[in-house]
């Protein structure tokens, strides 16, 4: 559990990173779902030197994963975001993963494959909650 003033300190340098970070261009297209997204490869471009130069580091535990009848994965993740001082905020995100096919065909894909597609969807996550949206 953080403190308050540990919690201020992480949350002025997300502050400054966010005022530092901007625009991510949209280089990806969900060709299933028909949309546009910034990759995972821009968000980090764009967010590790500000995060580097703030002191803030973000680092994943998997809390949980569970598989249900339908083939779904359900994962819950940990994460702290720290900074040099020892400071930290905690907060855990979870996510859904299924690779059926158009068919309804379920694929293959493992646990670990439904993690670190959440891990990518999470840094995406706080990418967008730092940048600029133009």
């Amino acid at each position: 559990m953080e403190s308050a003033s540990g919690a201020a300190s992480i949350v002025r340098k997300m502050l400054a990173v966010m005022n530092e970070v901007g625009y991510v261009q949209k280089d990806g297209k969900n060709e299933f779902h028909g949309y546009r997204y910034a990759s995972e490869a821009n968000a980090i471009a764009a967010l590790r030197p500000a995060l580097i130069k703030h002191g803030l580091v973000m680092v994943p535990s998997v809390e949980h994963v569970t598989h249900d009848e339908h083939g779904n994965t359900h994962v819950e993740m940990l994460y702290r975001l720290m900074d040099a001082g020892g400071n930290c905020i905690e907060f855990k995100f979870s996510g859904s993963g299924n690779d059926r096919s158009r068919s309804g065909a379920v694929g293959d894909k493992r646990s670990e494959e439904h993690t670190s597609e959440l891990q990518s969807h999470v840094r995406i996550s706080y990418a967008v909650f730092c940048l600029k949206k133009k």
